[in-house]
């Protein structure tokens, strides 16, 4: 764990709200997109996340590194998720669906988080793309806006948006081969 890691989360331990604010920034958007996956609605994803956040913020958490905050925070999610599942009556059918032993359960989770994370590393290199190309590909994958959509939006050629997702596209992928 690096010192910026450890002192953030120090500081996150200590309930400093401005520790808060940079966890926060650093995992919502993984948390978000999990918990969608599993209560199939944005905006009550975006609860669950803010609620855990919260709650994980003024209770005595005792976690030792940034990943393993990480790990109990998509714990703490899921855990969440479920219980609003199972308050609406819809747990049996839902678990059914998200896994039908414990152990697929684990896996689709840990592959759920690995995702998360692939596509955090994906938004992070899309940072580097010139603004109307970075606007477009958010829009894109983000938002999930279609081409249309997005020209229209942005009062563009819709040929323009397909070669700016692709130009994209290619500079996301040759960053991805200069990691390996």
């Amino acid at each position: 764990m690096s010192n910026t890691e450890a002192n953030i989360l120090y500081r996150f331990l200590q309930r400093e709200e401005k520790a808060f604010e940079e966890v926060y920034t650093l995992f919502y958007g993984q948390l978000c997109y999990f918990a969608e996956k599993l209560v199939i609605s944005r905006q009550l994803a975006e609860e669950i996340v803010v609620d855990v956040f919260v709650r994980t913020f003024r209770s005595t958490v005792s976690v030792t590194s940034m990943e393993h905050l990480r790990g109990y925070l998509f714990q703490a999610v899921k855990n969440q998720s479920l219980n609003y599942l199972k308050r609406e009556k819809r747990y049996e059918q839902h678990l059914s669906n998200y896994a039908t032993t414990s152990q697929l359960a684990i896996e689709h989770f840990e592959n759920e988080m690995i995702e998360t994370s692939a596509l955090e590393l994906i938004f992070q290199i899309a940072e580097g793309l010139p603004p109307e190309c970075k606007r477009i590909f958010e829009l894109l994958y983000k938002e999930q806006l279609c081409y249309q959509d997005i020209a229209v939006q942005l009062q563009l050629h819709i040929q323009t948006v397909r070669n700016q997702n692709a130009r994209a596209i290619a500079y996301i992928r040759k960053k991805l081969a200069a990691l390996r």
